[in-house]
């Protein structure tokens, strides 16, 4: 299994996070139509992206009775081409 930080199978604790980015771009196009919510015709760059960090710690082990406290943080951010308007927004 690929993995850039293992942890212990037997460890009380545990951690992980995740990052993705999504790039979206096009270019220019002839456009017979272009509003205010509209795709623009002109070259568009734009990014989105998320960030996550999980964590859990197991407060009391126990095979019948386990207690685990979990905490999870995200991070969501970016725009759509021409601002994602329109018909596809």
């Amino acid at each position: 299994m690929l993995t850039m930080a293992p942890h212990s199978e037997g460890a009380r604790y545990w951690a992980s996070g995740q990052a993705n980015s999504i790039m979206q771009l096009h270019g220019h196009f002839h456009s017979p139509y272009e509003g205010t919510n509209s795709l623009r015709d002109t070259f568009e760059v734009k990014a989105s992206e998320v960030a996550t960090l999980s964590a859990g710690y197991q407060l009391w082990p126990n095979t019948r009775y386990n207690t685990d406290l979990i905490v999870d943080f995200e991070n969501a951010g970016g725009r759509g081409i021409s601002q994602a308007l329109g018909m596809a927004g």
